[in-house]
């Protein structure tokens, strides 16, 4: 990890994606991959998700000790959680009936795909579609 920011226009990727940044920016469009892996300490996560077609398990981790963390999440099926720090902001749209902000389903399917999204003191923003 490193100060600075990442930004990708198109990252396609057959595995794993980790990526990590002391102070800055992770933004971009990743999309074919079986797990993503984001963190900040100090900034932002801006990011356009869609895991493999042919991998039910696809396992998302989005970290930001101090900042924000805004996802739009393509071809997800499975379970979410959310948490933010005190005073923290929670959105999420598209989940399953049922689901609340912090925690629930997608796409009718639980246990298959993960995402954990964490922030301690700023938002979280996530949007499946």
């Amino acid at each position: 990890m490193g100060s600075g920011s990442v930004t990708f226009t198109d990252a396609l990727v057959r595995e794993s994606i980790v990526i990590g940044v002391d102070n800055g920016d992770i933004k971009g469009n990743y999309k074919g991959f079986e797990s993503f892996a984001a963190k900040v300490l100090r900034g932002e996560i801006h990011a356009f998700l869609s895991g493999s077609e042919k991998v039910d398990s696809v396992l998302y981790s989005l970290t930001a000790q101090v900042g924000v963390v805004k996802a739009i999440i393509g071809n997800f099926k499975g379970v979410y959680q959310a948490n933010v720090g005190s005073g923290g902001k929670l959105n999420v749209g598209g989940g399953d009936p049922g689901s609340t902000p912090s925690h629930g389903t997608v796409g009718g399917k639980v246990g298959t795909g993960v995402l954990d999204a964490n922030v301690g003191v700023g938002s979280i923003d996530l949007l499946f579609i």
